[in-house]
């Protein structure tokens, strides 16, 4: 699945997850996974053990949403959370299958 790249829309913007080998990664930010939001780049590591890839997945979607969505900043409060995850979370959720299903299947 190495070098592996897959494009995606989330709303208007096009993005790109790339699976890369695990000693390319800039560990100093992660180990197994990045969202690069000016480049518009998820990359993740070839090294996530199979268990937690999914969940390495669905976070830097996250990541990649809250970019998207201009809702960066430092803290947030729980209502904040609430709402993200009211607005977003289930379109995180359905993109996070589509994409397993596509490294696994394409």
């Amino acid at each position: 699945m190495t070098n592996k790249v897959i494009e995606f829309k989330i709303d208007y913007a096009d993005w790109k997850l790339i699976i890369v080998p695990a000693n390319e990664m800039d560990t100093e930010y992660s180990e197994f996974g990045i969202c690069n939001s000016k480049a518009q780049i998820i990359k993740l590591s070839d090294g996530i053990p199979p268990s937690n890839f999914k969940h390495v997945l669905r976070h830097e979607l996250t990541h990649a949403f809250i970019y998207t969505h201009s809702r960066k900043q430092e803290s947030y409060s729980e209502e904040d959370l609430a709402i993200f995850v009211e607005m977003y979370g289930y379109d995180i959720v359905i993109l996070t299958n589509n994409l397993m299903w596509r490294l696994n299947n394409g």
